[in-house]
């Protein structure tokens, strides 16, 4: 098949590849908090993925980035990164790769000064810093600036309810320029709790009026993400932090097209992973929407496992 690298309007022989790939590193699922919607700490507590499996795939996109030009943004997520006992030399491993130009840490906190000084690794590769909202500190937030371009403070909606305090993040956004606050709209993942609550499938309207009093109460500084590419709810336009074209790597080395959805096999872990082969196996399914409302879905999976038939019946 003959590539391309523009993802719409493709000829059928064709299929597309992007200039960047957002590589979504779930190096484990080791956490302190208990959060409702986690997808991954129910399954992959104490498992941490080592840094001879990342060499190892970056031997496969190393080879794409020499003979397409192919760059890497990493997304590092986990779980949290600060219990992963070989931190230090991930991101070691991170900063001297070449073909990785950004990095985007997802964290909780700051929960040590160790802590600090272990993402200092990373130096100008870190292009913004995503903090939980719940916990995050002032303190936080002055270091993080230190070093990265943007912050933002991530706030969840799910099942009925939003953890949230809109006083201090309100402070906090008093205080710090170049602070925004991020919301993720989540649907039901098999791993995490479930409720016939949930916002986004059974209670748009009360999902809008929170989102309206997040714009009242941060304006332009408040965007909007979801599990989906681009998807209207509610007259709001909702993009996803991770594009589907993307990898997510999972700590055990799995591969999977969404790391909210682990339960759905690529095919593909470490070992086997080759980037030219995972883009044409899955061409059509990434140029859709997203994995729970996209009409390819029961073409590489049974329609029992699409996350839609996880909510608790009403």
């Amino acid at each position: 098949m003959e590539k391309s690298f523009y993802k719409y309007e493709i000829e059928p022989d064709k299929f597309w590849i992007n200039q960047n790939y957002i590589i979504q590193l779930n190096i484990t699922g080791e956490c302190p908090l208990n959060c409702d919607f986690c997808y991954i700490k129910k399954n992959y507590s104490n498992i941490f993925l080592s840094l001879k499996k990342l060499q190892k795939l970056w031997e496969n996109l190393r080879k794409y980035h020499e003979l397409y030009g192919i760059t890497y943004t990493v997304n590092l997520t986990g779980g949290d990164i600060f219990y992963h006992p070989k931190l230090s030399e991930i991101l070691k491993f991170i900063y001297n790769e070449p073909s990785i130009k950004l990095v985007e840490p997802l964290i909780n906190r700051f929960w040590k000064n160790e802590n600090r000084q272990t993402l200092s690794i990373l130096k100008d590769k870190v292009t913004r810093i995503q903090f939980n909202s719940d916990v995050v500190l002032d303190r936080d937030i002055e270091y993080a600036k230190a070093i990265s371009k943007e912050v933002i403070l991530k706030v969840s909606i799910y099942s009925g309810k939003c953890k949230n305090n809109l006083k201090k993040i309100q402070s906090i956004l008093r205080k710090f320029e170049n602070v925004s606050i991020c919301t993720d709209l989540i649907i039901p993942q098999k791993n995490s709790k479930i409720n016939e609550e949930d916002f986004v499938l059974n209670n748009p309207l009360k999902m809008k009026k929170l989102v309206q009093k997040f714009k009242n109460s941060f304006g332009e500084r408040f965007r909007l993400t979801s599990t989906t590419g681009n998807r209207i709810v509610g007259g709001e336009r909702y993009l996803c932090p991770v594009p589907l074209g993307g990898l997510c790597v999972m700590p055990d080395g799995r591969i999977v097209s969404c790391a909210k959805y682990p339960h759905l096999s690529s095919g593909f872990n470490i070992s086997n992973f080759d980037l030219e082969e995972y883009i044409i196996k899955y061409n059509k399914l990434c140029s859709n929407f997203c994995l729970f409302e996209n009409k390819y879905f029961t073409d590489f999976w049974k329609e029992s496992e699409n996350p839609l038939n996880f909510r608790r019946k009403t």
